[in-house]
């Protein structure tokens, strides 16, 4: 197959012009016609480019074709997928960040939790039952229950793992996300050298949740500074049972 003698591309016989530089294929001796300045292709009667408006006479009586054009740069790719690619990368992330802290929470303390900022939210009261007095027996049994739910609560504290604080909070637990955050902000600023619990007061809520007043003894330690403070709250919690688990449904600061 022949060869267009300007760009070498293949043409087929009887093709009166090349398909890609323009060509004439039929005179071998005609070729295309190009700006001078620019390099930019324009047609045989053009007097300025419409491109860099270089003129485009020549001496002489005649115009005669101009040579081959000059090699352009290649141009970059627009940036314009890739910003929105990248955009929609950071959109996607956030909303898998945002579906994470969902299911994350934590005890915080109230002397610092008081100097945290706080979005304005409706509080929610638990429901109120009828709380049924238990014999010695079981109500020896359910606190001990309650307090391995604790103990495991002060663990995750203390070691600070978010997945076993998952596993002590119910899903329906009130500003679970909000407490998530805030609890991953508090254990960056703060270590728990000590933390201890007591149950002061246990009732049953039938038919599956249960009422506790609990103290929290807490010395604080900022990673920062290294200095520590020992503080005690006193919370109001309530439990309910979840496939056989005791979970934390509600919570409040005692008066």
């Amino acid at each position: 197959m022949p060869e267009c003698r300007i760009c070498h591309s293949p043409f087929s016989e009887g093709q009166a012009f090349c398909r890609y530089c323009g060509a004439n294929l039929l005179d071998q001796n005609l070729g295309p016609r190009f700006c001078p300045a620019c390099g930019a292709k324009v047609p045989a009667n053009q007097k300025n480019c419409p491109d860099c408006q270089a003129s485009l006479k020549t001496e002489g009586a005649e115009e005669k074709s101009l040579a081959a054009p000059k090699q352009r740069s290649p141009k970059s790719p627009s940036s314009g997928p890739f910003l929105l690619g990248f955009l929609a990368g950071c959109s996607f992330l956030i909303l898998l960040i945002s579906a994470w802290s969902y299911t994350r929470g934590g005890l915080i303390p109230w002397h610092i939790y008081n100097e945290m900022p706080k979005p304005t939210e409706t509080k929610v009261q638990p429901e109120q039952k009828e709380t049924a007095e238990l014999p010695k027996s079981s109500a020896a049994s359910l606190k001990a229950e309650l307090e391995t739910l604790l103990a495991t609560l002060k663990e995750a504290n203390e070691k600070k793992d978010l997945p076993q604080f998952v596993s002590v909070y119910s899903p329906a637990f009130p500003q679970l996300p909000q407490k998530s955050q805030d609890i991953k902000k508090i254990w960056a600023i703060y270590d728990y050298p000590d933390m201890k619990f007591k149950i002061e007061t246990v009732e049953a809520l039938p038919p599956d949740g249960a009422f506790a007043k609990v103290i929290w003894d807490m010395e604080t330690e900022n990673r920062r500074t290294k200095q520590k403070k020992t503080i005690s709250k006193a919370y109001l919690v309530w439990f309910t049972k979840e496939s056989g688990q005791w979970r934390i449904r509600a919570l409040e600061k005692a008066k």
